[in-house]
């Protein structure tokens, strides 16, 4: 009686344990990598709530989200999975430049990068952020983001669309500009495999 009882408990946490996506998935890597001054390597698994560190050399690191909605490119900078659950992820950008694909295209999934001046809620696919300490930037290379600066003022931004974020703006949409040479992502997300 006692074993069946172990062995109920014991497949229940395994069950558990693999039912819940705690983590993200190194997919590839360039240069220096590094998460609590810890090189990574392709395949090691980082916890949400780790902060990804990558050289400003020109390296970067792929990272597959938990349950693979997505795949986040990071270039020279840092970046955290804060949360991670079945309605969607938070990512805070805190320097860098991130080239974002996400795959999920359910209504109520909610996909947000944080950066210092503002947030983008993910409501398209393709998207690249950079952050530093004076602004962020955030092009729409694919879908539709919202734009939020760190006073409530937002703007809806789409395909081929770009903004610079200071924090305070006033109003966000005159601020949005059309690229001038829209297919300038396509490199960065074709060798990250997402580009269709």
């Amino acid at each position: 009686m006692i074993k069946k009882v172990l062995l109920s408990f014991i497949l229940f946490n395994s069950l558990q344990s693999f039912s819940a996506v705690d983590y993200a998935v190194i997919k590839k890597i360039k240069g220096i990598v590094k998460v609590d001054n810890i090189l990574l390597k392709v395949g090691d698994k980082v916890e949400v709530g780790k902060e990804i560190v990558t050289a400003k050399d020109g390296s970067y690191v792929d990272v597959e989200l938990p349950q693979k909605i997505g795949i986040l490119r990071l270039v020279g900078g840092s970046f955290i999975v804060e949360s991670f659950n079945d309605k969607g992820s938070i990512i805070n950008l805190l320097k860098g430049k991130l080239f974002s694909y996400f795959r999920s295209s359910k209504e109520n999934n909610k996909n947000v990068i944080k950066t210092k001046m503002g947030s983008f809620g993910i409501r398209g696919t393709r998207l690249v952020v950079e952050a530093d300490d004076e602004k962020s930037f955030l092009c729409v290379c694919d879908g539709k983001v919202e734009s939020t600066n760190n006073v409530g003022i937002t703007a809806i931004l789409e395909n081929g669309e770009y903004v610079y974020l200071t924090g305070d703006e006033k109003n966000i949409s005159s601020n949005v500009k059309k690229v001038w040479f829209p297919f300038f992502h396509k490199g960065y997300f074709s060798s990250m495999g997402v580009l269709n």
